[in-house]
């Protein structure tokens, strides 16, 4: 549950008359996926300007309630959650907890009085960008994907600047003033990590093929299943599978892989993990989704993968992700309903015997990196704070 949120915010993010301070206020959450680029970006923020304040809001339930106090910022939570079409309900609590956020983000945006907003997506975004909009206040969104979710398209009407991952986002944000294209910001440890690093520190056999699997913050039943099933029929292999279930798909993930009696060499479960940058640089294959994020880190790993696009994404974002890499033959691409133990058994029966191949699909990977991109979405918030003046008219409304 929400705290009452004038209850909940931290001493060291009060307004401060004399300006001395500045406060930059982050949003977006649901999911990794949004939540890794805005904590990137702060720490691109603390390296330029370690006098500004940071504050990042979010939901309660969300996963960045536990990302971001790990990642050492003050956190608020207000209520948010999603517009599922499927479920009437859902739109009855997600309409009141919009109503109820924004009413929370207003009382907090006045107490604050935040020279500049940064917003990644989901829906926690919502409320808050959008009583910014209301007060005036400057704010900038950052858009993973090639197509935008529908939020982003909206709030993107009164943002002073639209960052974006992918080029072939811009047609979308037409009413936009002002639109720069700087990757998708990751974590600046995925473009220091190494290979024989990460599997010192991690104990593992540096001769041992690794496949990694996993379909994201949230976990994926495709993945998960397909694995379990090629494994099945294929209980001996070079290879070993480092399977990341997500918490919610664990127990019956959990409960098949126990019937297959696969000893530790073959297969290994993990519900969720928080040193996910070293397992990734560890692999010698990574089989997941193709969110923008996980796009990010497979580029600035120079990573071999092959992508499962998430088939119910908004506007098929996820494929056109992919897609993006295959047609530079940085990846390999297998849609959702095809991912099969007849599919594994052919594609992996070549890439673990052909280290050229999984080479070749790394190097043409990492030509995706964006190694600036958190730096450059850092430049654009603190080039707002000379533009900003705390307690000014909107801050009245």
């Amino acid at each position: 549950m929400n705290k009452p949120v004038d209850n909940a915010i931290p001493k060291d993010c009060e307004y401060d008359n004399r300006g001395s301070r500045p406060l930059i206020m982050l949003t977006g959450g649901g999911t990794s996926g949004h939540i890794n680029p805005a904590l990137a970006v702060a720490a691109a923020l603390r390296a330029a300007r370690p006098d500004c304040k940071l504050l990042y809001v979010g939901t309660s339930h969300g996963l960045e309630h536990e990302l971001v106090p790990k990642a050492g910022l003050p956190f608020i939570a207000i209520p948010a959650s999603p517009f599922k079409r499927s479920s009437p309900k859902a739109w009855v609590k997600a309409a009141r907890d919009l109503q109820q956020g924004y009413s929370q983000s207003l009382r907090l945006l006045r107490r604050l009085r935040p020279q500049a907003l940064l917003g990644t997506g989901g829906y926690v975004s919502d409320p808050l960008l959008l009583a910014a909009g209301h007060l005036g206040i400057p704010y900038v969104i950052h858009e993973q994907n090639a197509f935008p979710g529908q939020s982003n398209r909206l709030l993107a009407r009164r943002a002073q600047t639209v960052c974006l991952s992918y080029e072939a986002a811009r047609p979308h944000f037409k009413q936009t003033a002002r639109i720069v294209t700087t990757g998708n910001p990751v974590n600046p440890l995925f473009f220091q990590l190494r290979r024989e690093q990460a599997r010192q520190r991690l104990k593992l056999d540096p001769d041992q093929l690794i496949v990694l699997v996993s379909g994201g913050s949230l976990g994926a039943r495709t993945l998960n299943q397909g694995t379990l099933a090629y494994l099945k029929e294929h209980p001996e292999g070079p290879a070993c599978f480092f399977l990341v279930t997500g918490r919610r798909l664990a127990r019956e993930t959990q409960e098949t892989a126990g019937a297959l009696r696969l000893g530790p060499s073959r297969l290994q479960l993990f519900e969720f993990l928080y040193n996910m940058p070293d397992y990734m640089a560890a692999a010698d294959l990574y089989i997941s989704r193709a969110g923008a994020g996980t796009c990010a880190e497979i580029a600035a790993l120079g990573l071999p993968s092959l992508m499962v696009p998430y088939p119910y994404a908004t506007g098929d974002h996820q494929m056109h992700n992919a897609q993006a890499f295959a047609e530079a033959g940085a990846a390999l691409v297998c849609p959702d309903a095809d991912f099969t133990p007849a599919y594994l058994n052919r594609q992996l029966g070549l890439l673990l015997q052909d280290a050229k191949q999984r080479r070749d699909l790394g190097d043409k990977a990492r030509q995706f990196a964006c190694p600036q991109a958190a730096q450059d979405i850092a430049a654009t918030l603190l080039n707002l704070l000379d533009q900003s003046v705390p307690g000014r008219p909107g801050y009245e409304k």
